[in-house]
Order: C-alpha cells, then structure tokens, then sequence
C-alpha cells in the first residue's frame, strides 16, 4: 500500500487529543480539548482501514495470516515490552506495596493484551484511581488485539467474494455499534469492551474496501471539502463532547479523512506537514509512555501537578517517545523478518516480564523494601470514629431522638454539639462519658458550626433552624454542660485550607453569613458572625450551661492517608503542617476563645497544645504507626482518641467530671 503521509497526521491529531485529555491541557480556566479521549476512537479507524487495506491488498492465506501477526508483534512489542519495563522498575522505586500490586496486575493483564477485561471489572476510568494508574491506557491495545485475533479469518473466510464482505463488515459495524447505543455512553461495557468498540475498526475497514474494490480513490463533485470537514467534526467532538454523538462524530470525521483525501485540499495539506507527520511517526511510543509518566509523577507529588510541571512531563514523554521510535521500533520494523534468535530474545523478554510480575503479586508488593516504621504507615488504617454506638446513627441529624452516648441509664446532662469533626469524636467521647458515669445526647449537623443565626452563603443546609431548635432543647432537657467542636474559622472566613507548603484543601469555599443577610462584603460578614458566635457562647452560659469549647484541630491541606504513604514509600520524613500557619489561620477565633477562657463556665480546649510541638513548630498527622486523619481535616479514630484523652485529661485536673457537677 502506497504510503499516505496524512494518515501519520491524523495519527498526531489522534494521540493530541489524548495528550490535551490526560494532561488536562486549558486556556485559562476552561480546559482545551475536555473529550480528547476521543483520539483513541480515531485510531481505532485508522488501524481498522490500515489492517484491512493490507491484507486484502493480498490473496489471503495462512501464510499472509501468519505474516500479518509477525508483523503486529514487531510494530507493538519491543516498545510496549520497553514500557512495561520501565513502569515497573519506577513502580518499585517509588509506589507503595498496595499499589505495586496493582500495577504488577495490570502489567500482565498489559503484556496478555487483555487490560480492557481487567480494568472493566477492576477501575472505573473516569476516578481519581485511575488517573493514577500507569498502565491504564493499555486497554486500547488490548481491544484492538482482541478483533484481530479473529478479524483475518474471517476476512479471510469472506474476502473471495467483494459483495459478501461488505455486506459482512457493514453488519458488523452495525451490530456493534447498536448495541453501544442501547447500553449508552456511561456503561463501562461500551468503554471497555470490543464487541462495543468493534464498528469503529469496522468503519475504518469499510473504507479501506471500497478502496480496494474500487482501484481509485472516491471522486465526485464537491468531494474536495469532506476531509476539510470531517478534520472539523473530530476537532468539534475533542472540544465539545456530550453524550456518544460525539463518538460517531470523531469516527465519521476519520472516515472523511480516510476515504476522501484530496492532494491539494485544506485538510489533507495540513495532516500531511511536517509537524504532524512528525508527531503521528512517533504516536505510538508516545501513546504508551504518556500515562506512565504522568501517572507516576502524580504519585510521586504531594501536590496537584500544575501546569509548568505538566509541560515538562509532556516534553519528556516527546523526548522517550522519539528516542524510543528511533533506537527500538524502527530497527526492528525494518527488518523483514526476525531471525529466530531474535523470536528467541523476544521470548525470553517476555518471560522475563511475566516473571517479574508474577514475583511482585507473590511477595505482595514487596513490603520488605520498606523499614518496619514505614511498613506501618503504609498499612495504617485510616478510620474515622464511628457515629453509630448501641445501633444508633448519631448522625441521624434528629433533635426529637438524638443519638445518646456515655453511660446507659444515667441521666443525660450532657451534650455534644458541632458538625462532621464532632462526630469524629463519638465514639472516643462515649468511652469517656461512660467511664466517669456521664450520659450524653448528640446534636451535631455536618456542614454547620453551632452557632446561633447563621446560615451558608452557598448551600441550602437548615444550620440556622438547627442550631435554633439544639438551644430549645437544651432547655427543656436542663442539659448542665455541653461540648462544642467544629471548624469554626473555615465557616467564619469562608476558604478551604492552604497549607502554605503545596497541600491545598479540594472543594468549593463553604462560609456562613447571618440568616437573612445576603450579599455582605466579606469584612462585614466576618464580623457578624463572629459577634453572633459570641452571642452563642454567652447565650449559653447565661442559661447556666457549661461550656467545654474545643478549639478547630489543624487542618492539614494534604489527603494525609495518600501523602503520608507516598512520603513512606520513598522513605521521606513523617508528614507535619506548620503550626504558625494554624495560629495565623485561626488568630481571629482563638483570641474570642481566650477572652470567655477566664469566664466561669467556659472551658477552651485547644488541639495545637495535643497536636503540636511548639519546639519544632510542627503539628504531627501520625504518632506511633499510626495515622492521625482521614483526609484533609478529619481526625482519625486514633486522632480522636488522641484529642478526647487530652480532654478527659483537662477536665480530670478542673474536678468538672463528678457528681455534683452532673446533677
């Protein structure tokens, strides 16, 4: 087949569109090309017209069967067994067990050229896990080896008649591209799987027939702007997305381009340039080292890649691509046939690669790199603080039958009010109740502090009538002494947390204004709330209620469980946030605390004094093996534990856990 110099560029608008999906590539806010992943429809066309124009350019036979698959395995292994190799080798030196193991997985699902079944029943593409999977893309591969293991026979058991096969290829392409249809866009199925993905190979392959029948390209009038406009609608369908049109749209511009090239158009000259005959010789090394790489780097950051560390990882993958098409696929695709010592080689660095694998999911992932405190943080368990005690869901968010805790049958005299970072605390809390004889009742509301006449700014949570109706029953019940938690300065200010080290918290802001007060400018929102806190506090102890105030934990920015075993698996320090950025954070919050501090009545509690070393000026996220937090500001079951001690600790030295003071 004679060479066409605009399929290698469609092959670069193929693997850009990729690129700009994975990389997250943006013009300014909004992201460039947000369905690029279509490329990979576009070069399931173009290897579907390829293949087929190939073999049927030929008297099928066994022999051109056999020497089909002789040349599949000199275009795709010494690159993917490249690949595969170096993912694993950064793999070992930087992943955790957990996840070495997984990649160890989908390396042989990668090298059996089965990954899509695997990833089908083990990653949901469109998570966070994976874009953190190396060999994910391998999918892709492992769809189109699956057609072509039956494809040639069944060319072959049809191409005697011209008629046959086409009636044969057209049903194909229908069958399966109805059924994609039927299932629709968002079923993993349809992503995965090649009895769904088939008519894009088959739509490539149809052309590539009329072609062949035909001895001449397609000419009539007007033909000259297809390409044009099928270039448009692959561009339009890698910027616009939607729903599966825009996978028939990327499929039907790709046959445009195929099946109606015109030397001098618009289009094909520039598919044909340099630039993109360039980028599409190099398209498929490029293809498979992009997501290892990125996806490495992600796990090897402790924060978000931005967009100057995304170029110079695209750059890379530019450079061993290059490297890898000149020094690996092109000397052997020169070759006309493989010697047997080089069948021999190719066994043996398969083998070798199985083996690996098989080796890495036999010990596990290979704890054994990792000294025994490291062994422990990557094992650590994460586990928040239970909020369902003696089958009762404390965040039942009711104020009728609140979720009781402490000491059963003791009268309740107690409760604890705040949002979710309360609730972190109950079971922890529940111990310590039960254990001094105290029963108490749980008024929590997650994504509200208890503050009297506040309201989210964004957000429809009822905060404001909660807390109203917490303070009624407080009343009615003569509760003597309550506990108050929550993030307290990330609802006043209104931002999530910025460690100032690169751990940004993920969210929108989430800030309270006073009920019934929209469109305040910040400064007087802040201050409001802030009087209306006050106002709480005192509220309260005028009602002769005892206030346990315990100040916000730090927060972290960082997703402590990801960062700190990331920092474990490549023997980095222990995890710490900066406790002048904490005092800095909540300056405006701990100084209304110290000024109720002397109050009769009102007891502060302030976690930088558990959490934090003033020595170092460091706030620990783990102690002993073990992790302190669930996430960005969440505290852990032994976070928790942590804090309650030291407030059982306090109220022990003040006499406030006694009899007298329970009554």
């Amino acid at each position: 087949m004679r060479y066409r110099a605009d399929i290698d560029g469609l092959r670069a608008v193929a693997v850009g569109g990729v690129l700009a999906f994975h990389f997250g590539l943006s013009f300014g806010d909004a992201r460039a090309l947000p369905s690029g992943l279509l490329g990979v429809d576009v070069f399931f066309v173009i290897s579907g017209y390829l293949i087929t124009r190939h073999l049927l350019e030929q008297d099928i036979s066994a022999g051109v069967v056999l020497d089909f698959y002789r040349r599949r395995a000199r275009r795709l292994l010494p690159a993917l067994y490249l690949v595969c190799a170096a993912t694993l080798l950064g793999g070992f030196l930087i992943l955790p067990p957990e996840a070495l193991l997984a990649l160890a997985h989908s390396a042989l699902a990668g090298l059996l050229f089965v990954s899509n079944l695997y990833f089908y029943w083990t990653t949901n593409y469109w998570s966070e896990a994976a874009d953190l999977t190396p060999l994910i893309h391998l999918w892709s591969l492992s769809v189109e080896e699956q057609f072509y293991l039956l494809y040639p026979l069944a060319l072959f058991l049809l191409g005697r008649s011209r008629r046959l096969l086409l009636i044969g290829l057209a049903l194909g392409l229908a069958v399966s591209l109805t059924a994609a249809l039927v299932m629709g866009a968002e079923s993993p199925a349809v992503f995965y799987l090649v009895v769904f993905r088939m008519w894009q190979l088959l739509a490539g392959a149809l052309v590539a027939l009329l072609h062949v029948r035909l001895s001449a390209p397609m000419t009539f009038r007007g033909q000259g702007a297809l390409p044009a406009l099928g270039l448009a609608l692959i561009v339009g369908a890698f910027a616009l997305g939607g729903n599966y049109g825009a996978n028939v749209a990327a499929v039907s511009g790709s046959v445009l381009v195929i099946a109606f090239r015109r030397s001098g158009g618009l289009a094909t000259r520039i598919l044909s340039s340099q630039p993109f005959v360039a980028v599409g010789l190099i398209s498929y090394p490029l293809y498979l080292w992009h997501q290892p790489v990125l996806a490495l780097a992600r796990q090897y950051s402790l924060i978000d890649l931005d967009g100057f560390s995304r170029t110079g990882l695209l750059a890379l993958c530019l450079v061993l691509a290059g490297l890898t098409w000149r020094f690996i696929e092109m000397p052997v695709r020169r070759g006309r046939t493989l010697s047997p010592k080089a069948w021999i080689d190719v066994a043996l660095a398969s083998s070798a690669l199985i083996i690996v694998c098989l080796g890495i999911v036999a010990f596990r992932g290979l704890p054994q790199r990792y000294n025994e405190e490291q062994q422990l943080l990557l094992q650590a368990a994460a586990e928040r603080g239970t909020t369902v005690l003696a089958n009762q869901d404390c965040q039942n968010r009711s104020i009728e039958k609140p979720c009781l805790i402490g000491a059963t049958g003791a009268p309740v005299t107690w409760a604890v009010l705040g949002d979710s970072h309360a609730e972190t605390l109950a079971d922890a809390l529940s111990a310590l109740l039960s254990d001094n004889g105290i029963a108490a009742q749980f008024l929590t509301y997650p994504g509200c502090p208890f503050v009297i006449g506040v309201e989210p700014v964004f957000g429809t949570d009822e905060c404001a009538d909660f807390a109203a109706a917490v303070l009624a029953r407080l009343r009615a019940e003569q509760v003597k002494t309550v506990i108050i938690h929550d993030r307290g300065t990330a609802y006043f200010v209104g931002t999530r947390f910025d460690n100032g080290e690169g751990g940004v918290e993920p969210g929108e802001p989430f800030a309270m204004q006073p009920a019934g007060m929209p469109g305040l400018d910040d400064a007087t929102r802040i201050a409001r709330v802030n009087a209306l806190w006050d106002k709480t506090i005192t509220t309260l102890l005028e009602n002769d209620i005892a206030v346990i105030y315990v100040a916000p934990v730090p927060e972290v920015g960082w997703h402590v469980p990801r960062i700190a075993a990331r920092l474990a698996a490549r023997g980095g320090v222990p995890l710490t946030t900066s406790r002048a950025r904490y005092l800095e954070r909540h300056h405006d919050l701990l100084a209304m605390v110290r000024e109720h501090d002397s109050q009769g009545g009102f007891i502060a509690i302030y976690p930088e004094a558990v959490f934090c070393d003033a020595g170092d000026g460091r706030c620990q996220t783990q102690q002993n093996g073990q992790l302190l937090y669930t996430d960005t500001d969440h505290l852990s079951r032994a976070g928790g534990k942590k804090l309650v001690d030291a407030i059982g600790n306090d109220m022990k030295v003040r006499n406030l856990m006694n009899a007298s003071r329970q009554q």
